[in-house]
């Protein structure tokens, strides 16, 4: 995983989408702590080519983006996400 300097600041709520091959979102989700859930799914072994979040008032916030996220991009799909090399 690649540091990103445009990165949404620590602490603030979030509902995100990890996008993969093809456009296709490999993982939806909402989070206070961006930058420790990403280091966790790439860990996990999970891959993506860009992401999308979108910062929130609160937690609430949040999970109503995340049902937006979903709505526009249809379920994560793990199987479209590039092979892991190695």
């Amino acid at each position: 995983m690649e540091e990103a300097k445009d990165l949404p600041p620590r602490r603030l709520a979030v509902g995100f989408a990890l996008i993969g091959n093809g456009g296709v979102p490999v993982h939806i989700g909402f989070t206070q702590q961006f930058r420790n859930r990403v280091k966790s799914l790439h860990r996990e072994g999970l891959v993506w080519e860009s992401w999308v979040a979108h910062l929130c008032d609160d937690r609430q916030s949040a999970v109503e983006v995340r049902r937006d996220l979903i709505k526009k991009y249809g379920e994560p799909n793990v199987a479209a996400q590039e092979p892991a090399v190695g």
